[in-house]
């Protein structure tokens, strides 16, 4: 649940101005999904 949670938060965290701002000093845009497939060709 609280995992859920987060995950909500920190992917919506760019629709939001102040939360914007800290993606911003962070040097990120957002926060995305990443694609498991392209995990995979690592191991």
């Amino acid at each position: 649940m609280i995992k859920e949670k987060l995950k909500a938060i920190l992917l919506k965290m760019h629709m939001d101005p102040e939360r914007r701002t800290t993606l911003n000093d962070l040097g990120f845009d957002k926060f995305t999904v990443p694609k498991i497939s392209i995990y995979r060709k690592i191991k």
